[in-house]
């Protein structure tokens, strides 16, 4: 009790020396200890489940002409069904995709919402708490479904059974709410809120529940029996193939398909961006940790001075060494509570500016578990803090020389020193290079032109609505033009496959956009390089575009020499397609991360044969965008479809969304970097001043015997840059090979000059001179008698 009373009045008695440690501490820790939160939030998806070891994801697994693709998360609809239904090792299955974005209650309101259609046996594998209904028997019934507790409150929870909501997409087909479900938390690889049974598929899309081969689109997972291994199982999945897919045709076109399963745990984690977000917040929050600790050790240490006589009188009067490295962690242990306080208030305060930064609630960050991982982080940074003090203060001597003490600790403030500069460095290049990545992925050609442009997802119904509507967007005098389609390059494309009319060896597989109308290439300025563009009342349902790369691909696999345009071939979901016209390549990667080189197709629907399943959007390009233009494109949707809930996007915008992680990281490391600086520029500060202070007499003799200020400044300039030259090319050249290996995550990298690493360390060296400088001017103009007289 005595040493704690000890290092209170301590802490109490040096204000402002405390509170810069405090200050710089608490800052580190507010964004460390949130970085650490997201990265073991990003490790703990999927863990929520019960018997969680024991469930597992089917992967697809493709190949043609030997040469494997990347596995694919979802596959057709019967392969979960037979693996529980042949393989007795499964103990239970299920399979479930996604198919809508949103709903209308009873009473017209929309509700923004993630819609899955499920098997029977969703909530027996991917166990949640059912808080109304029997979640087996609804989900076995047609056009009935669970909702999840916050949407059942939105609608009402007291008498929810029995309500009916309906899909934005297709208002005009009721489901029955007969259960709700506890939400699924946000560290869930696949977030839903809305389950409607399986046996409703068919009234809303075409139903392949129970495919063998084709309509991948379900997210399939089985849960094996205790202690079965996945890779025991493999041989029967096999088996299960051959007994279902006629292998003899798949080898015939040059196809080849496997099953394997993936941990539950570790799907999430697979994922490339992910894994990248998980190292670079990793090694953000280790350095700005240990900048933090350094610098808190740094400023403890240039006390050391100072704190002599009083650590003499304590041993004067009995205290041991022990003695005084306990006082010394409990100084630590009161400085390090009253930073996690300064940090948890800042925490709370940048709740919303953290949520959206991270894209994670505070409540998700900071939940239990992690709290607990928290905490050991904390007490690993209480040790490492106290320790070196601790140490210092106890081998004091009694009749300690006070210039020996400054001496030989001095060497101990540079070694911080210097390893706060060089972790200063190394952030700073780090973020210059991201930035560098990141402008190269936004101002990378596309192949199209979005600026201006808006779309509008659209869920009308009828073809003669949504022709009125363009028209009436034609009248309004900041639109330059209107085009409806099925899907846009923002989004990805997903695929079919190309035949030789009368083969049936594959070709090769397509970037599938499926249908546009005869705006679309000029609205986003596309270039038809052969051939020609849809024409309205001409084209029909047989016609197809291509893309450049269209013409290589049919060279190499099927050996036409004579291009393609008036040739017809046979495209897997829409039979046979005459080409009509080429048109310039489009880049298809949707992150950077990834690069598809598929050749990308259009077809022509003008009659709307294929809605309202194949729901058509809007692209309209303007002259120029501002709120109150967004609100007259509105007003004409209201217009004409006033029960709809229409959402006017900006495509540039949505396009930045794509490549938010990689915002995220440059955001991330552009504020530890800040952070890191200003916390080695209080150090710096501090160990000038104790420079000052222990050479302001060879000061006060150098002034006396004719030194100009620059003199001055010069000795502690030259005397620093001894220190921080070196620190400065060791974390550069860290940062060159943290930036190798982040790098490597990209289809197309930035070019990263030696001119950009010199640029960097001048940065960094001036902004430290200029402290310097600063500091040691004070130094300099100082009276020479005033500082032999403190001597």
């Amino acid at each position: 009790m005595n040493n704690l009373n000890i290092a209170f009045r301590n802490t109490l008695r040096n204000k402002g020396n405390n509170f810069i440690k405090i200050l710089s501490l608490a800052i580190g820790l507010t964004v460390g200890l949130v970085l650490i939160a997201k990265v073991v939030f990003e490790l703990s998806f999927d863990r929520f489940y019960p018997d969680n070891d024991r469930i597992y994801q089917v992967y697809s697994n493709y190949g043609y002409e030997g040469e494997e693709m990347e596995p694919y998360e979802r596959t057709s609809g019967a392969i979960a069904w037979g693996m529980k239904n042949e393989i007795n090792e499964v103990e239970n299955s299920t399979r479930y995709t996604f198919i809508g974005e949103g709903v209308y209650t009873e009473k017209k309101e929309f509700l923004s919402a993630e819609i899955i259609i499920a098997d029977e046996n969703l909530f027996d594998v991917l166990q949640r708490p059912i808080l109304i209904g029997n979640a087996k028997e609804i989900l076995s019934m047609p056009m009935q479904c669970l909702v999840s507790r916050t949407i059942a409150e939105k609608i009402g929870m007291d008498d929810i059974v029995g309500k009916t909501i309906t899909l934005s997409s297709q208002p005009y087909k009721p489901v029955v709410i007969s259960g709700v479900f506890e939400d699924i938390p946000e560290n869930a690889n696949v977030l839903y809120d809305i389950v409607i049974s399986l046996k409703s598929i068919d009234n809303f899309t075409w139903d392949g529940s129970e495919n063998w081969l084709g309509n991948d689109r379900y997210y399939s997972y089985v849960k094996l029996s205790k202690g079965v291994k996945p890779e025991s199982i493999s041989e029967q999945i096999w088996a299960m193939q051959e007994r279902h897919q006629d292998m003899e045709e798949l080898s015939k076109a040059g196809v080849n398909i496997g099953y394997f399963l993936v941990d539950i745990k570790d799907v999430h984690t697979n994922d490339e961006t992910v894994r990248l977000l998980i190292l670079v917040f990793s090694v953000l929050a280790i350095v700005l940790l240990l900048t933090s600790i350094l610098n808190y050790t740094l400023i403890v240490v240039s006390s050391l001075v100072n704190r002599t006589k009083e650590i003499a009188v304590h041993k004067c009067y009995g205290a041991s060494g022990f003695n005084i490295s306990r006082l010394m962690f409990l100084e630590t242990f009161i400085h390090l509570i009253l930073a996690l306080i300064l940090s948890s208030t800042a925490i709370i305060l940048l709740k919303n500016t953290i949520e959206k930064l991270l894209d994670t609630s505070l409540q998700a960050l900071f939940a239990p578990q992690i709290i607990f991982i928290l905490f050991i982080v904390c007490a690993i940074i209480f040790i490492i803090s106290g320790f070196l003090p601790s140490y210092l203060f106890s081998k004091i001597p009694v009749a300690a020389a006070f210039q020996r003490a400054r001496e030989s600790h001095r060497r101990w403030k540079i070694v911080l020193i210097f390893i706060e500069v060089a972790a200063t460095s190394f952030l700073i290049t780090l973020l210059f290079i991201i930035g560098l990545q990141y402008n190269k992925m936004i101002n990378k050609d596309q192949g199209y032109s979005f600026e201006n442009v808006l779309y509008v997802e659209d869920h009308i119904d009828g073809v003669q609505v949504r022709d009125n509507i363009a028209q009436e967007l034609r009248k309004l005098s900041d639109v330059k033009e209107v085009s409806q389609c099925y899907w846009l390059p923002i989004w990805g494309a997903s695929g079919n496959n190309v035949f030789e009319i009368g083969e049936d060896k594959q070709l090769f597989n397509i970037a599938d956009f499926y249908f546009v109308d005869e705006n679309y290439l000029s609205l986003l300025e596309i270039p038809i390089i052969e051939g020609r563009n849809f024409v309205r009342g001409e084209s029909g349902l047989g016609e197809m575009l291509v893309s450049e790369s269209f013409i290589t691909m049919m060279e190499e696999t099927a050996g036409w020499k004579d291009g393609v345009v008036g040739k017809s071939v046979h495209v897997t979901e829409h039979g046979t397609q005459t080409i009509i016209g080429v048109f310039g390549e489009l880049n298809l990667s949707t992150s950077g991360m990834d690069k598809d080189d598929r050749p990308a197709v259009l077809f022509y629907d003008q009659d709307g044969k294929y809605g309202p399943e194949y729901t058509y959007n809007f692209l309209i390009k303007m002259h120029r965008v501002t709120p109150g233009i967004m609100e007259n494109v509105a007003a004409v949707f209201r217009a004409f479809a006033p029960d709809e809930h229409v959402v006017i996007k900006s495509y540039e915008e949505e396009f930045k969304k794509g490549f938010s992680m990689m915002l995220t990281f440059r955001r991330g490391v552009l504020i530890c970097s800040i952070i890191t600086l200003l916390i080695a520029l209080i150090g710096l500060i501090g160990y000038l001043n104790d420079e000052t202070n222990r050479r302001r007499s060879e000061i006060a003799i150098r002034k006396i015997n004719g030194a100009t200020i620059k003199d001055i400044q010069g000795l502690f300039i030259t005397n620093i840059l001894k220190t921080i030259i070196p620190a400065v090319i060791i974390g550069i050249i860290a940062a060159i090979f943290a930036a190798n290996s982040f790098m490597k995550n990209f289809a197309e990298k930035a070019h990263l000059s030696f001119i950009l690493y010199v640029l960097c360390a001048v940065c960094i060296v001036a902004i430290i001179l200029a402290v310097v400088s600063i500091n040691s001017y004070k130094a300099s103009v100082r009276n020479p008698m005033e500082n032999l007289a403190k001597d």
